[in-house]
């Protein structure tokens, strides 16, 4: 390819690695997650192995609002069932995807740019894809995504070379835009940079064939029982356009955005030595990462959603730097100064995270409370709802899954509960009704404040659990004090269909 010298590619490349694994094994052995969001398709991933559906209607005190595909629950449920159900289990998922793709953009770089073309490639792939801390490998549809778009353009790029079957790349990259819109809706757009890249020639063979293969591995999983459509497809109504676009959020990220339109921006100087599929490969990532901007910039969000086009970016990338003037000497301070510019971001990223694991060392011990509380009460249900608002006794309520993957009930969610307040919709009856009637004997609630007062990240205040409070407070009392959760247990069930005296 051109680029030289070789050993601060390789440096770099290894460093980079090293940092990815550094933070996947910190993670698996951390006794918590990092956001509400991981603790429910955690749970919903170990749910799954038991054979429990995940869409479930509203009425179901278990219901769940998520607008994420079967493909995240079915990736996280393989690991968890592998793992049998623990908390390092339950992300190995995000690990696994991470990992799997670097190794597969490694061989991809050599196939595509041969093997002095590795170290560069790899460590500009890296280094993006770092610059998102640890959502590379957290229990999120990002890593999952990631691993997908690093395999379709594996995949694609191999399968449409001479000589290969004409339908063969098609079918490949259907198979993995239907998975791709089965993470979430809009990430099959994740596969068009693909389809312009590596599969315009012949396009009303391929195309067609690629976009009826995506539609059916899409479509598939919805004629399984786990996964009601019709549930599904009313939850994504009722989110839908629920989140806007936050002016100032977009303008927080363009220092990492503008790194998604490098290899574009870069195009115009190495446009006459591209060829014609390089330059459709420009137009079709271009636009879709301009499409992709508007999910990464809506309340709740983060330029991270794009995570997955990252590998794109850095295939793209390479393609351009070969093709630019003088490539030896143009070609390595291209790729160098990208490369270094997105370290800049990574390196400060990756300390966070590290600082993130020394600051919450009090995790370990917390989990040890939940556990000895269960082994001090065997045969008794044990559940854990919420506290108040503060950081430090929210971000206990993570712990949740070490009761549910030991077969105790999961009624709180507070990432569905934010959500479902957020889009205007009541408390849930049947939730109250399971406080009401004690489901759980005893429930676990962090300390520091008055149960169920928490308020949403979404505001709400007060109204966001008032409903929950009021019935917790009827049928609960307090019965020990812990360093990490107070324990309550029932009173008694409350009837309120009887008429007051």
């Amino acid at each position: 390819m051109g680029l030289g010298p070789s050993v601060p590619f390789a440096i770099l490349a290894v460093a980079l690695v090293g940092l990815l694994l550094a933070g996947s094994i910190r993670y698996l052995l951390f006794a918590s997650y990092f956001d509400h969001g991981e603790v429910s398709l955690a749970v919903r991933g170990w749910q799954l192995t038991q054979g429990a559906p995940i869409y479930r209607d509203a009425a179901d005190p278990e219901f769940l609002l998520t607008v994420y595909g079967p493909t995240v629950f079915a990736w996280n449920g393989l690991w968890n069932w592998i793992g049998g159900g623990t908390l390092a289990a339950s992300k190995l998922g995000g690990v696994a995807a991470a990992l799997i793709a670097a190794l597969a953009f490694a061989l991809h770089a050599a196939r595509q740019f041969g093997r002095k073309g590795i170290a560069p490639a790899l460590g500009l792939m890296l280094a993006l894809v770092l610059m998102g801390d640890k959502k590379a490998y957290w229990v999120r549809p990002d890593p999952v995504s990631l691993l997908l778009v690093t395999l379709g353009l594996v995949l694609v790029a191999e399968l449409a070379r001479e000589r290969r079957p004409w339908w063969a790349g098609p079918l490949a990259l259907g198979v993995i835009g239907g998975l791709l819109a089965d993470v979430k809706v809009h990430h099959g757009l994740y596969a068009v940079p693909l389809v312009f890249g590596f599969l315009a020639g012949q396009p009303l063979r391929r195309w067609p064939l690629a976009a009826v293969t995506g539609a059916l591995v899409a479509a598939f999983p919805f004629t399984l029982p786990w996964f009601p459509p019709d549930i599904y497809a009313s939850i994504l109504a009722m989110v839908a356009g629920r989140h806007e676009v936050e002016p100032l959020l977009a303008l927080r990220q363009m220092n990492h955005l503008i790194y998604f339109f490098v290899p574009v921006l870069a195009a115009p100087f190495a446009w006459r030595r591209l060829t014609g599929g390089e330059r459709l490969y420009v137009a079709g990532y271009g636009g879709s990462a301009l499409v992709a901007i508007y999910p990464s910039v809506v309340s709740g969000s983060g330029w991270y959603q794009m995570l997955a086009l990252l590998p794109v970016t850095a295939d793209l990338a390479m393609r351009v730097a070969r093709a630019l003037p003088d490539p030896r000497r143009m070609a390595t301070a291209f790729i160098l100064v990208f490369t270094g510019a997105a370290v800049g971001f990574a390196w400060p990223s990756q300390r966070q995270v590290h600082r993130f694991f020394r600051e919450n060392t009090w995790t370990a011990e917390a989990a040890a409370e939940i556990r000895a509380v269960m082994a001090a009460n065997p045969g008794k249900t044990i559940e854990m709802g919420f506290g108040n608002h503060n950081e430090k006794p929210y971000e206990r309520t993570f712990l949740r899954t070490i009761p549910i993957f030991a077969g105790h009930p999961s009624t709180f969610d507070g990432w569905s509960e934010m959500e479902w307040s957020y889009i205007g919709r009541p408390a849930s009856s049947a939730k109250i009704l399971r406080l009401r009637r004690c489901t759980a004997e005893l429930m676990l609630v962090p300390t520091g404040g008055d149960p169920f007062t928490m308020s949403s990240y979404f505001g709400g205040g007060e109204r966001f659990l008032k409903p929950y409070r009021i019935a917790f407070d009827s049928a609960y009392e307090l019965r020990s004090e812990g360093r990490y959760y107070d324990v309550w247990g029932c009173v008694a069930v409350v009837d309120f269909t009887k008429p007051k005296r």
